[in-house]
């Protein structure tokens, strides 16, 4: 009962918080782009996360491994984010100009860096409330939840823009957080946290970890030799680089509905809806194409129609044939990247998955801020359209990369052991 308990709590908060999210993301570009009426701007917030996550992820990692109490600090960071987003409110009420933009900026970089903490946290969490064979039962919900609820703000934004506005939605993402944190302090652990992290220390598992005195610095410093020796891993974190690229589109899609388009925010959210239920469908048949086809095959075909699907809209004006390519657009993202993902978990030894994969993200994500400026450069000069002719021939490009390193997507789980 308290197991069913737990999973109840857990996926009802993520349904929720994934909803204020989603919202959240969407308002905040529309909002920036309509204020500034800049490209770079916009590129500028949606950069914020990516640069917290490079400087701040790795050492979120380490402090989370290090929480005594991680039920606790993952309410608290989702209190934390309902106080941050009423100040925002209160900031856009009564400033004006140069100083509202300014404020919005830096909360929206304090939230960013909050959320670097959560994720660890999460995943420290988790094991806490179920038992380990239930853990992938968990995510599973977890992750149809996920879609689905990113489905549902994705499709309600643009509602939530026209009727509410910038603060009416700000305070309709803070309730949700607050009604997460709630959700959260009403789980009860299976595990305490603090036997558990004897238990990992003491254990013939963690052979490979120092003590828990051990610095910070050697502590990332030991991944990031995992990290940087391993072959398949180093080839992915380049890869994982280069692909990030053609994330500029992300904060440029506001822009592009905006003044290419001419469409309204609705359509915008449609669009995004689109993207979500792309993802959705990617995740429900994962399953059956991984039985029929390699899973470099999946990869090198998701991947360049992703370089098609840039073109097509690079160079296409139909709003229903946009929905079509936002449809694709998500499922061209989510597979290669479920596999992705997959195959990052069997190369990374047990003992070191915390470490080197926040570093490996980390490490991934070091040009998505400069490509998202150069995004912003391109939109403000020659338009937003152009700026996914060039993710087209970029993406294309990536894909002979990653043909000639094909095989590193196909390792199977008994390679764990050989990883470093």
């Amino acid at each position: 009962m308290l197991q069913n308990r737990n999973i109840s709590l857990f996926v009802i908060n993520d349904f929720v918080s994934q909803i204020g999210n989603s919202i959240f993301s969407i308002l905040i570009m529309w909002y920036v782009y309509e204020t500034t009426t800049s490209a770079i701007a916009t590129a500028l917030i949606g950069s914020f996360t990516h640069i917290s996550a490079f400087f701040i992820g790795p050492i979120a990692g380490v402090y989370a491994d290090r929480s005594k109490n991680p039920k606790s600090v993952f309410s608290w960071i989702l209190r934390f984010n309902s106080f941050i987003l009423i100040i925002m409110v209160i900031c856009i009420y009564i400033l004006s100009n140069e100083m509202e933009i300014f404020a919005v900026f830096v909360l929206v970089a304090i939230r960013n860096i909050s959320f670097d903490f959560l994720y660890p946290v999460q995943t420290r969490v988790i094991p806490l409330i179920v038992p380990k064979d239930s853990v992938t039962k968990l995510l599973g919900y977890r992750s149809v939840s996920g879609n689905i609820s990113s489905l549902l703000g994705n499709a309600v934004s643009g509602f939530v823009i026209s009727l509410v506005g910038i603060i009416g939605g700000l305070i309709l993402n803070s309730i949700t957080f607050f009604l997460s944190s709630i959700l959260i302090s009403l789980l009860k652990l299976i595990q305490s946290p603090q036997s558990n992290k004897v238990k990992d220390l003491n254990s013939e598992d963690c052979q490979g970890f120092e003590s828990k005195k051990m610095g910070l610095k050697k502590e990332l410093l030991e991944g990031s030799k995992v990290l940087w020796n391993n072959d398949s891993l180093r080839k992915i974190t380049i890869i994982s680089c280069l692909l990030n690229v053609v994330s500029m589109v992300g904060p440029m899609i506001v822009v592009y509905f905006n003044s290419y388009l001419n469409a309204s925010s609705t359509t915008y959210g449609v669009f995004n809806a689109m993207i979500t239920l792309g993802s959705i469908i990617s995740g429900a048949i994962i399953g059956l194409l991984v039985k029929k086809h390699n899973n470099s095959t999946i990869v090198l075909f998701g991947w360049s129609l992703l370089s098609i699907i840039f073109f097509f809209m690079a160079l296409n004006k139909v709003i229903w044939i946009i929905f079509v390519l936002g449809l694709l657009l998500g499922i061209c993202l989510t597979l290669p990247n479920i596999i992705l993902n997959s195959v990052q978990i069997l190369i990374i030894p047990d003992e070191y998955r915390g470490r080197v994969s926040t570093l490996l993200q980390a490490v991934s994500v070091v040009l998505i801020p400069v490509s998202n400026f150069l995004g912003g450069i391109i939109a403000d000069n020659l338009g937003a359209n152009y700026v996914f002719l060039f993710c087209g021939l970029w993406q294309f490009l990536v894909v002979l990369i990653v043909y000639k390193n094909r095989e590193i997507f196909n390792i199977q789980s008994t390679e764990t052991e050989t990883a470093l």
